[in-house]
């Protein structure tokens, strides 16, 4: 079983930090008005948008918080399948105008071994990721690929895109 499992929210709409745990199923959604409740709703649309890989709305920069320069959202996902738990978090910032600092990391529990989490790419440390390992066997040896990956990284915050997906 797929499910999502937790929201972190900064500075996005009328929110300046929330977190929500979905481990138990939910019904339904309610608050006061102006308690958030379209912002998860919007959050939840924009986090569909970049994992299907498609551009993100202009319409979302203006959704940054007031008092902000730029949002962050923290999603994590589950996965139960046969023995093994697996813990699938993505990270990312946007501003008015890119989707930067990418973290995808991934942890799981198979019977009794337990393996940490630990990041399968990380946007915000280098021209294009990190850790080197994962870009090495990604990409290998060829400086051409090395240079296709840096130019679609920057084209992809031109088209206000994920870089990851």
């Amino acid at each position: 079983m797929k499910r999502l499992s937790r929201i972190e929210i900064y500075n996005f709409k009328n929110i300046k930090r929330a977190e929500l745990d979905f481990k138990n199923s939910i019904l339904g959604l309610y608050g006061q008005n102006g308690s958030g409740k379209t912002a998860l709703i919007d959050v939840l649309d924009l986090i569909k948008t970049i994992l299907c890989g498609q551009k993100v709305s202009s319409d979302f920069s203006n959704m940054i918080h007031v008092d902000a320069d730029y949002s962050r959202i923290v999603v994590q996902f589950t996965m139960d399948e046969n023995e093994r738990h697996s813990e699938i978090e993505y990270s990312f910032k946007f501003n008015r105008s890119c989707i930067y600092d990418e973290i995808l990391s991934y942890a799981y529990t198979d019977g009794e071994t337990r393996v940490v989490k630990s990041k399968l790419i990380d946007t915000s440390n280098s021209p294009t990721f990190s850790p080197v390992s994962k870009y090495k066997s990604l990409i290998g040896p060829s400086e051409e690929n090395e240079l296709d990956v840096m130019v679609i990284k920057k084209m992809v915050r031109k088209e206000f895109r994920s870089f990851i997906y």
